[in-house]
């Protein structure tokens, strides 16, 4: 149960250090065009691909999806909709973690290998 726990809070900081690559300007009152720090934003996809991975193996879909719509920064550009999209997979993976579903999966061993990745950070 608490590795349960551990789980749902390594993806709860995972959504929030996502919420917060979303930074704007004071020129910008009405919110309407975000920057992104890119060490920031690398450091996020690289813990986020590297979570999905160690949690559902690297062919569940969560793991491929964020691969795909979350790519690495291309240069000095990260776009909204990359951080968007990396945040809703995420959600969907909070809910499966704090579902009955995913409870009975974990019994058939599709976590192996989180606790080591938990218990390192």
């Amino acid at each position: 149960m608490q590795l349960d726990a551990q789980l749902v809070g390594r993806t709860e900081l995972l959504i929030e250090k996502g919420r917060n690559l979303f930074q704007y300007r004071s020129s910008d009152p009405y919110k309407l065009s975000p920057h992104f720090d890119l060490a920031s934003y690398t450091m996020w996809r690289n813990q986020s691909v590297t979570f999905l991975i160690d949690l559902l193996g690297s062919s569940h879909t969560y793991a491929l999806q964020f691969g795909h719509a979350v790519p690495p920064a291309a240069g000095d550009v990260v776009l909204g909709t990359w951080v968007t999209t990396g945040l809703g997979i995420l959600a969907a993976v909070h809910d499966d973690l704090t579902s009955w579903l995913f409870q009975q999966l974990q019994g058939v061993g599709f976590c192996g290998g989180v606790h080591r990745l938990v218990a390192a950070s």
